[in-house]
């Protein structure tokens, strides 16, 4: 099994385990719920969408029994939600609160010398990218996005913007083809 095999696998690994909790975290009050197994990351809906969005974009990189068990692990997800929808919406803006917060603590931070490297911000880049699946989820019906918080994720990029420096993708190879960089702009450099 090649390098990038084994990446996905363990993401789709990943993705499945948090497509089994989500029912129970869903009505919970945890903020991130922890997952059984070794190097399993803790479960927030931002880390399931991130993982099904691009898993979903690298789909033909998957053998063909990996197709299959995503496709299964999103009907599965989304057959969690259907009866979930108004505590879904609720608990997605929560944590795209918590997340947004995160983002502009780094956003203010990066005026240090230790904030701009590429190594730093490889590490943190994460809680934009679960920004955006929390988001492209949250405008899709039935749900409803919280227009304010919208705002405020733009206003934020507007802030990074003007401190960008644009270089190669920030992150493994392996994700470049999930993340185009008309869309995913801030990973095709770092702040400096």
């Amino acid at each position: 099994m090649s390098e990038t095999n084994k990446i996905l696998a363990q993401d789709l690994k990943i993705l499945e385990a948090m497509v089994d909790g989500m029912p129970a975290y869903l009505v919970s009050e945890a903020t991130h719920w922890p997952m059984s197994g070794d190097n399993m990351p803790k479960l927030t809906i931002g880390g399931c969408l991130m993982r099904q969005e691009r898993l979903q974009q690298l789909h033909n990189q998957l053998a063909f029994a990996d197709q299959a068990r995503l496709n299964k692990s999103i009907d599965k997800f989304n057959a969690s939600l259907k009866n979930q929808v108004v505590r879904f919406e609720g608990r997605a803006h929560d944590e795209l609160h918590a997340r947004l917060r995160e983002w502009t603590t780094y956003l203010h931070d990066a005026t240090s010398k230790m904030a701009t490297t590429r190594e730093h911000y490889a590490n943190i880049v994460d809680t934009r990218i679960v920004i955006t699946a929390l988001m492209n989820k949250l405008a899709q019906p039935p749900y409803q996005l919280n227009a304010r918080l919208a705002q405020d994720i733009a206003h934020m990029d507007t802030r990074l913007k003007g401190q960008w420096q644009t270089d190669k993708f920030i992150l493994d190879e392996i994700w470049q083809k999930a993340y185009t960089p008309a869309e995913y702009w801030w990973l095709y450099g770092y702040p400096g």
